[in-house]
């Protein structure tokens, strides 16, 4: 490979196909040309400059390279005569090298190589275009007993056939297979001279993306001599061998073609490769395993271990890599059968991927959890391994696919019912064998920039680089001014280029941020310009939330933010999203209500006009000061309180509900003025009615302020007993959606403390019964295990070697545990109810054993309420259970303070006569 050529051919880093560059980095289609670490996409480029084809300004553009080039066109060339044309387009093609055989020493090479540029020309269609006959000389030279010749000759083929790819261009394709380029190729794979072999396997990759060429290669059964000659060189050619599996992964993309590839050894072939300590060897394997895995052969590679192999791979530290291992699980999860393995092997590593940026493997992994969702208990199992959080991550995500089917599941995981998502799954673009094969290419996303690309730079609309625009920011800073049009163009630009790539996204935070909040006071007089700035802040938040820490720094950002609050000429969202995402920064939470922002908030709820998303993001940001800060829980009370309960009963929007009753409960929580001051409105039924709502979100948020406003204060547990808060609460039990059951548990809970008129009123709905269907037994270990660990030498005891979890965010049974001892403690009515309900004692017996010491603690504490100050109780409950005062007795020495306390009690009361 020859340093400042093109060498396109080898798979790079960064780039699968079709002829690739070799050193540091390429990008699809065509060929590229490398200088030092720079890579420019498509077609090929020549130093450090972008020329041909595909996306670039050509002819023409000369070795000026970037923007200059693409800004200002090249002056019309004149030439001396037709070989000067041949030979400049050479240059600009990137085949500077082949150029060079006209002065060749052998006369041979001369003569073939001035017949091989003497027939090439520009096509219309920007192409390089070959005359008839013209690729007999290229195949001449390709056969020459000089292997640098030869692999030059086999070189420029690479570049024309890739530039014909990308041009769409399938009659050069067609015809280079007339003139016998395709035998010629296939017979150089056997050349003892290194680079050779990797040039025609190249350009076989390229050839092949042509339909018929393809077909001829399958019908001629040249597949197998194309995998042999590249596991007869294995080592000895790494490039070969990747060259080769591109070429196979190409073919796999198409479902005609895997019987031939089967024939051929091509599965086992990709399957040892996949595993190879060389990352692009392992990455053009596994890209083509994925088209495998969408395909009749899908069970070969199942059987083979494909899935452990590509779980394997979704840590590793290249994209492409992590790509095609996340579309090879995706891929096998689209089969019923395989989604027993996906959800063992894959469930983890792919909850933990979620966090990923990149809006590919995104799909994937929304595409697996929704095939995987299919089935009620790997729904359950996706929830228990932290799936709806990492749904959350995925709806967030910049690409619509991934936001509406992340959306879709995580309706489905909340709600307990199949994704509807599964039927459309297998139609999406990421998934079919023609997107599989896109994938291979580099995407099909890429190819179809390319062509944005190469229009935008004919109208002249070509996106600038990062440096270029941040550059202009400081321009208009500095009073350098265009039309404000250009101004907004610049800015969006900005939001555009730093959602490319993380290297934009770091300049961005480096200089761009600052810029941008600068000049929203320079353009005040300009309401387009601020809107479009805003935006763009908001998008570079949304797109990294790292970049509000940059926001913040900023002196003057909340200064400027509640500036444009009374400007109505400013759209608000965006100033509103932004200042709640400042309200998660200490110190600017601190200004934002030192600048009395609170106030502002206010009158833009109290405004009639008012859309509902901006109600619903204002909420939300008072809900976050409200819970941040006492002073401003006192400020939003006295300016507010009026206005929330008045949208309470008005609001329409399931939005602006569910953010009123979160600022609900964030101001009333330890808040008894504000308890006894709802109380007195008489407004804890508009609270209860909101409980009844059909929406799960709003039976949520209701449930929880009810739970702060009746925390501690029994006039207010009277008024939600008489305003129906039993019934509702009873009936939310039967809730599909767990947060809501949950939360319906922890708020009978406080309406029963201390309150024995709730009590009863509870037991009357038949609450305990329900309460007693709650309890989970899952995580109570066997007593088959608890003998391995004795055998092993461990404790009797094994918990009493651990301490107890905080009570944040606990089991079910946890929840329902404390519930059932609040309801039944010291309440006769109660506690017989409770034991006679068919094997409730038994279940919380058991439930000394469970894994999680929260559960020990709450199942200890109710076997003491079930019989606290009842004898009969205590001896039916010892009668059924003799050996449970000796249980108890073990954990009054536990090593958990708090289980030994609550033993030491229950123990208490099971030996005392009268059960107290």
């Amino acid at each position: 490979i020859m340093p400042g050529c093109i060498m396109p051919g080898c798979i790079m880093p960064g780039c699968i196909m079709p002829a690739m560059a070799a050193c540091c980095c390429c990008i699809m289609a065509a060929c590229c040309c490398i200088m030092a670490c720079c890579c420019i996409m498509a077609c090929c480029c020549a130093a450090c400059c972008c020329i041909i084809c595909g996306c670039c300004a050509w002819p023409g553009a000369g070795y000026a390279g970037g923007a200059a080039a693409a800004a200002a066109p090249a002056p019309k060339r004149t030439f001396a005569s037709k070989r000067d044309r041949a030979l400049d387009l050479c240059h600009r093609a990137g085949m500077k090298e082949f150029a060079k055989l006209v002065d060749h020493d052998a006369s041979f090479t001369r003569k073939h190589a001035a017949t091989a540029i003497d027939s090439l020309s520009q096509s219309d269609s920007n192409t390089v275009a070959v005359e008839a006959g013209g690729f007999k000389a290229f195949v001449k030279l390709a056969k020459s007993k000089n292997p640098q010749v030869a692999a030059t000759a086999l070189w420029a083929l690479v570049t024309i056939t890739g530039i014909a790819y990308s041009g769409e261009d399938s009659d050069t394709q067609r015809q280079l297979v007339d003139e016998g380029g395709l035998d010629a190729a296939f017979a150089l794979l056997t050349s003892d001279a290194h680079e050779v072999p990797v040039a025609a396997a190249s350009l076989i990759g390229n050839i092949v993306l042509h339909d018929e060429s393809r077909e001829q290669v399958i019908e001629r059964k040249l597949l197998k001599q194309l995998i042999g000659a590249a596991s007869d060189a294995g080592d000895d050619n790494v490039e070969l061998l990747r060259t080769v599996l591109v070429a196979v992964s190409n073919l796999a993309s198409e479902e005609e073609n895997m019987k031939a590839i089967k024939k051929a050894d091509g599965i086992p072939f990709m399957l040892e490769h996949a595993k190879s300590d060389d990352r692009l060897v392992a990455q053009a394997a596994l890209a083509g395993l994925a088209n495998v895995a969408n395909s009749q052969y899908q069970s070969v590679v199942v059987g083979k271990g494909v899935l452990p192999l590509a779980v394997s791979k979704l840590d590793a530290k290249d994209a492409i890599t992590v790509r095609a291992a996340a579309q090879v699980i995706a891929n096998l999860s689209l089969n019923a059968d395989n989604r027993a393995a996906v959800l063992d092997a894959a469930l983890k590593p792919l909850i933990k991927l979620s966090v990923t940026r990149d809006p590919r493997v995104q799909h994937c992994i929304a595409v697996t959890l929704n095939n995987l969702a299919q089935d009620a208990a790997a729904r359950q199992t996706i929830i228990d391994a932290g799936g709806e959080p990492a749904v959350k991550k995925l709806m967030f995500s910049i690409d619509e696919d991934v936001r509406a089917e992340s959306e879709a599941l995580f309706k489905a995981l909340t709600q307990k019912a199949a994704p509807p998502a599964i039927a459309a799954a297998k139609k999406r673009p990421a998934l079919d064998r023609q997107s599989s094969k896109m994938f291979v290419l580099g995407m099909y996303e890429q190819l179809k920039a390319q062509q944005q690309q190469k229009k935008e730079r004919e109208a002249g609309k070509e996106l600038e680089s990062m440096d270029v625009l941040l550059g202009k920011l400081a321009d208009y800073l500095n009073g350098i001014l265009p039309t404000p049009d250009i101004v907004v163009k610049t800015v969006k630009d900005v939001e555009t280029q730093a959602g490319k790539n993380p290297r934009n996204d770091r300049a961005m935070r480096e200089a761009g941020i600052q810029m941008l909040v600068s000049m929203i006071p320079e353009f005040e007089t300009h309401p387009a310009i601020v809107n479009q700035v805003l935006q763009s802040l908001h998008v570079l938040v949304r797109l990294n939330p790292r970049n509000i820490l940059e926001v913040a720094k900023v002196d003057i950002s909340v200064e400027e933010f509640l500036k444009c609050l009374d400007d109505d000429a400013i759209d608000k969202l965006n100033v509103i999203n932004l200042v709640g995402a400042l309200a998660d920064v200490e110190n600017t939470r601190n200004e934002i209500v030192a600048r009395d922002g609170i106030s502002k908030f206010v009158r833009i709820l109290r405004n009639p006009s008012t859309a509902t998303d901006v109600q619903g993001s204002t909420l939300e940001v008072l809900a976050k000061l409200a819970i941040e800060s006492d002073d401003s829980q006192s400020i939003i009370e006295s300016k507010a309180l009026g206005v929330i309960f008045n949208m309470l009963s008005s609001a329409t929007s399931t939005d602006v509900q569910c953010q009123l009753l979160r600022l609900l409960s964030a101001l009333t929580f330890n808040n008894r003025r504000l308890q006894q001051k709802i109380h007195d409105q008489g407004q804890i039924s508009t609270i209860v009615q909101h409980m009844a709502s059909s929406n799960f979100l709003i039976q949520e948020y209701a449930v929880r302020a009810l739970l702060t406003i009746i925390a501690g204060d029994k006039r207010n547990k009277e008024a939600a007993r008489k305003a129906g808060a039993v019934e509702a609460l009873h009936k939310l039990l039967d809730s599909d959606t767990d947060m809501v059951m949950k939360s319906a548990v922890r708020c009978i809970s406080e309406l029963a403390l201390s309150a024995p008129k709730n009590k009863e009123q509870f037991r009357k709905q038949q609450t305990l019964e329900r309460l007693a269907a709650l309890i989970d037994t899952s995580l109570v270990v066997s007593a088959k295990k608890s003998s391995k660990k004795k055998k092993k030498g461990a404790d009797a005891d094994d918990a009493a070697a651990t301490t107890m979890p905080e009570m944040i965010d606990c089991t079910q049974t946890t929840y329902v545990l404390e519930c059932i001892s609040v309801l039944c403690n010291s309440i006769k009515l109660n506690q017989q109810t409770f034991l006679a309900v068919d094997g409730a004692r038994a279940k919380v017996v058991s439930l000394l054993a469970s894994s999680d010491l929260r559960e020990v603690y709450h199942a200890i504490a109710t076997l003491g309420s079930l019989v606290r100050d009842n004898p009969k109780a205590k001896k039916e409950l010892l009668a059924a259970h003799p050996e449970l005062t000796e249980q108890i007795a073990r954990f009054t020495e536990h090593a958990d303070k708090k289980i030994a306390q609550i033993a030491k009690i229950t123990h208490g009361i099971l030996l005392s006569d009268k059960g107290k």
